[in-house]
């Protein structure tokens, strides 16, 4: 008898166990293809935007191909998601299984007591039992000995009916869980005839805009024209600051410190310089995704955002120079003790040479492409190096 108590305690300790830790699972897994789903929807509304444009330019192709992944990875989320209910769904079955064991020897054990225990002639024998004794105490300690067998009778049966309830819900369960793998698995075949016809379509694209080299390698000697341009200015700034620093006294250059450690302590915490980007260029060197044998250099990152989009600064700091870069509207760069963050490609600046701005202030707003979309050029420094944006912003981390 202990011992199927015992097994009944384990088997609701681990139901409990099971329910908790699924709960947070599910959370996860819904998370996880809510933030898929919201990049699709974003990129989407983007290349719907540029599609727009007369011409197919390499940026809209990055779109597509960043939206191909997306799709690969909700494909993957959806197979997770397959795989964990396949897993519940055994366990589940494994539980009404043992239950229904459980149940069995229960009623068993009951049925064999309302056989033995509780029959007229049984409780004949037990007013007897209580009626013989040689003293009160004794007596009451008899009828005590009964109640409690009574008690314990009924606290099997209260329990009976708890594994009975736990059983009808977790079949309803498992029925539940029959019916959103099936569905699942329709929405992943459907998802994987989405993707074979977008990957098709994205093929004859690059094959088009291949045959354009010249134009490419146009872009390209642009793209190179606006680094140097970003680059050039920044020297020109850190070469005044080094002037400047030796001008400074105690307590200025003691502000600039303490900015740096501020900036440094803020690593992987800073918030994006515009909402809802997406990255299209990568930091550091990398191959041209359609010239071959042509090498990418870039100092920053490529967002790509809707029309009218607002840029913000990243963090405190004095903005030291805006100037314009070639073919790309103006640049903004804000100092940050021995940081700087670079923005261009704006229009519609809100600040000036010389202002005290603070994190989440509006810089200005993204130069438009064709009227469609924007792209805003932003870098990361620390004096002469460049460092990766992505490793100082968490919604760009991986990207």
């Amino acid at each position: 008898m202990i011992n199927q108590y015992l097994k009944y305690s384990f088997l609701i300790f681990l139901l409990i166990s099971f329910s908790s830790a699924n709960g947070q699972t599910i959370d996860d897994l819904n998370n996880r293809r809510k933030n898929i789903e919201d990049n699709i929807s974003k990129l989407s509304s983007l290349i719907e935007e540029t599609s727009k444009e007369k011409s197919l330019t390499v940026n809209n192709l990055k779109l597509i191909e960043n939206r191909i992944k997306l799709k690969n990875d909700l494909i993957k989320q959806i197979e997770t998601e397959i795989n964990f209910l396949n897993d519940r769904i055994i366990f589940s079955q494994h539980q009404i299984d043992s239950l229904d064991v459980v149940i069995d020897d229960r009623r068993e054990e009951l049925a064999f007591i309302l056989r033995t225990k509780f029959r007229n002639k049984d409780k004949v024998e037990l007013i007897m039992f209580v009626l013989s004794s040689t003293s009160f105490n004794q007596a009451y300690t008899r009828v005590k000995f009964y109640k409690s067998l009574i008690s314990y009778q009924e606290r099997r049966i209260d329990e009976l009916k708890q594994l009975i309830s736990t059983v009808h819900t977790n079949k309803l369960n498992l029925q539940n869980n029959y019916k959103l793998l099936k569905l699942k698995q329709i929405e992943k075949e459907n998802e994987l005839t989405k993707l074979v016809s977008e990957s098709k379509s994205f093929a004859q694209k690059v094959n088009d805009i291949k045959r354009k080299e010249k134009d490419l390698r146009k872009d390209l000697a642009n793209e190179k024209k606006k680094a140097e341009a970003i680059a050039n200015q920044i020297k020109k700034i850190i070469e005044e600051e080094a002037r400047r620093k030796s001008k400074n006294d105690n307590k200025t250059n003691e502000i600039n410190f303490v900015l740096s450690k501020q900036f440094k302590d803020n690593f992987g915490k800073l918030p994006a310089p515009v909402k809802d980007g997406i990255v299209t260029a990568s930091y550091g060197e990398s191959n041209h995704p359609y010239l071959k044998g042509v090498k990418i250099k870039n100092n920053g990152i490529d967002i790509t955002v809707s029309k009218n989009s607002n840029v913000y600064c990243i963090f405190d700091g004095e903005v030291r120079k805006i100037f314009n870069v070639p073919l790309s509207g103006l640049a903004v760069i804000v100092r940050h003790g021995s940081y700087l963050s670079v923005y261009s490609n704006l229009a519609n600046l809100e600040v000036k040479a010389g202002d005290k701005i603070r994190i989440g202030q509006k810089i200005g707003e993204v130069a438009k492409l064709d009227d469609k979309v924007g792209i805003l050029h932003f870098e990361v420094w620390n004096e002469r190096s460049t460092e990766n944006p992505t490793n100082w912003i968490p919604s760009y981390k991986g990207k």
